[in-house]
């Protein structure tokens, strides 16, 4: 796995590269938007990066997303 991502951590990255905000992926995900935050945390502290939203620029360029 890239990063030693889990397999729902990528879940969690293609939940959002489709549907671009927590609110709906957490909906494609059926978990809360909290939940869905808080992987998005453990995804960027894995990846070395500060923010969530550096993760998530991360992983497009690494076309995770």
């Amino acid at each position: 796995m890239p990063h030693d991502l889990t397999p729902r951590e990528l879940e969690v990255l293609g939940a959002i590269g489709r549907s671009g905000n927590d609110s709906e992926a957490a909906n494609l995900l059926l978990v809360s938007p909290l939940t869905v935050q808080e992987h998005l945390t453990n995804i960027a502290a894995k990846m070395g990066l500060a923010t969530r939203e550096q993760a998530l620029e991360q992983a497009r360029r690494e076309g995770l997303l």
